[in-house]
């Protein structure tokens, strides 16, 4: 009575109950079965099918949730273009900060050694102080170089 319970359930489950070789077992009347022995067999036919059936649906769902890798797509044209302009308007803006920065170092006037060493970044107050005397120094003598210089050092050269 147990077994016919187990095949009912199986197929009102939607799970197929048929051997390993395809055969379907009967399972209307239990006086069809001869004796325990054959019965143990039929179990254990019908248990290992259903387990397989039960993993092959569980490994069908889980390959539907989880998300295949990403795998690289061929960039299209557009793309493409895009990509050459930024490297295109990267390699330009370097180049002119480059230029500009060469441009300052070739018209800056000559330093004494004493002045040299203020010609820096300063770090703090005191050496904005002192390259601020080395500069107004200059200022009235090369106001364009110096000007220049204070912008492209100061002002253009951190944006690029």
């Amino acid at each position: 009575m147990e077994f016919e319970n187990t095949s009912l359930l199986a197929e009102s489950a939607g799970l197929d109950v048929s051997t390993e070789k395809g055969h379907k077992l009967n399972y209307s009347s239990s006086s069809s079965l001869k004796s325990k022995s054959t019965t143990a067999k039929i179990m254990s036919t019908l248990s290992s099918t259903l387990k397989k059936q039960e993993q092959k649906r569980l490994d069908t769902e889980l390959k539907s949730r989880v998300k295949p890798h990403h795998q690289k797509q061929p960039m299209s044209a557009a793309e493409r273009s895009a990509t050459k302009k930024s490297l295109v308007i990267l390699a330009a803006i370097f180049i002119t900060s480059l230029a500009a920065m060469c441009y300052v170092y070739m018209i800056c006037p000559e330093l004494n050694e004493s002045e040299k060493q203020h010609m820096k970044i300063p770090r703090d107050i005191q050496d904005a102080k002192m390259l601020a005397k080395v500069l107004d120094r200059y200022k009235d003598m090369y106001y364009f170089e110096v000007m220049f210089g204070v912008v492209v050092a100061y002002i253009l050269y951190p944006f690029c």
